[in-house]
């Protein structure tokens, strides 16, 4: 099973801002990212372009916009609601057909720039870089947004769809709930409505987890959607090993998202077995040091100083890659014999420092540390 990521936000105002901080963290880490919110279902259908295609598509447009209204002004719902579906009569019927191409265009005019308003107006409650951020996650597939079968202008319903999205997710990917979401499932159970196998359990934790984790990343608030996407593809080989160690971590965490010692079990998990693991990495990183294991096989060679002191010179100048290239290029006096035999020695310490280097790279949290280091 890959690693789908399905993320449930009950939406306490019109921003989108709790959204998209959800996302960034599943994205970094998940293959896919899909998202149950009301307030994205809204604005996805009310700002989707093909909303201003034709005649037909703007009426559905306004259908979905009416039981909105519905429901913060009864008035204005009565009033228009007949005239619409009146239009939508003749829009459907050979009426419509008939009447001239000039009035029809004129038509549609207006009711393409009703689309744009409503699209605006949205983009503008949501909050537009909110907004704007989320069209290009949606856009380039990197986040799909859950359907609801009802209008969300009939709240019980559409409680109920959200509901058993939520149901769908435990069982088909790993879900990670905002609380409100955590105790409506957290009813659920206790309730015995929905049954949690032991496979739904382990999904559940290692979501949550993964969340806690990700979320303690330095600088990790302040990063863009971008550079989590770029960090993600520049560490994929990292990230399996990553995920196998978080999948490790989350069997021995005993809590629930939604109880309350599962904080201080991420926690104590957290000092005990990450930080140490971080140190350590830390550690070996500062050991493979190119220019001090080459400082240390080459430099204190004094035999070699009077032979290799143009070598020395251009380490110190040209940096350490840059004079790894001249010592084994076709540079006449570079290759003489003390400076062949240089070359060999700065070729053997670059040749460690990869080995060591890619050993490093093999730890199951190097991801989490080199991310770290990347957001910092």
């Amino acid at each position: 099973m890959s690693f789908d990521f399905t993320i449930a936000i009950v939406p306490n105002n019109t921003s989108l801002e709790r959204e998209l901080n959800y996302i960034k963290s599943a994205l970094l880490y998940a293959d896919k990212v899909t998202l149950i919110s009301p307030l994205a279902y809204m604005f996805d259908r009310l700002t989707d372009k093909g909303n201003s295609l034709n005649e037909k598509t703007v009426l559905r447009l306004i259908e979905q916009i009416l039981p909105l209204a519905k429901l913060k002004d009864i008035d204005f719902y009565n009033n228009s609601y007949p005239v619409i579906k009146h239009f939508s009569q003749i829009i459907h019927s050979k009426q419509y057909r008939a009447i001239p191409y000039v009035k029809k265009l004129g038509i549609q005019r207006q009711l393409k720039d009703f689309t744009v308003q409503i699209s605006e107006a949205m983009l503008s409650l949501v909050g537009e870089e909110q907004g704007k951020e989320l069209q290009t996650l949606i856009d380039n597939g990197q986040v799909y947004i859950e359907k609801f079968d009802h209008s969300l202008g009939d709240l019980d319903l559409c409680v109920q769809d959200y509901f058993n999205l939520l149901k769908k997710s435990v069982h088909s990917s790993y879900p990670l709930f905002d609380p409100q979401s955590n105790d409506l499932m957290k009813a659920a159970v206790n309730s015995r409505i929905v049954n949690l196998s032991a496979s739904d359990r382990r999904k559940i934790t290692h979501a949550g987890l993964t969340d806690n984790y990700i979320q303690r990343l330095p600088s990790f608030s302040e990063a863009s959607m971008q550079e989590l996407i770029d960090i993600k593809k520049e560490l994929s080989n990292p990230l399996i090993r990553f995920r196998k160690k978080m999948l490790e971590y989350s069997e021995t965490i005993q809590s629930m998202p939604w109880d309350e010692d599962f904080e201080a079990e991420c926690e104590l998990l957290y000092e005990k077995e990450v930080v140490p693991a971080l140190l350590d990495i830390d550690e070996c990183t500062k050991d493979s040091s190119f220019i001090r294991n080459l400082g240390s096989k080459f430099f204190t060679d004094e035999g070699l100083w009077k032979s290799t002191g143009g070598l020395v010179v251009s380490i110190a100048a040209g940096g350490v890659i840059s004079a790894f290239n001249n010592a084994i290029s076709s540079d006449v006096a570079m290759l003489t014999a003390g400076g062949a035999y240089a070359a060999a020695k700065v070729a053997s310490a670059y040749q460690e420092h990869i080995a060591m280097r890619k050993e490093i790279q093999r730890k199951d949290m190097y991801f989490y540390y080199k991310a770290g280091k990347l957001l910092s």
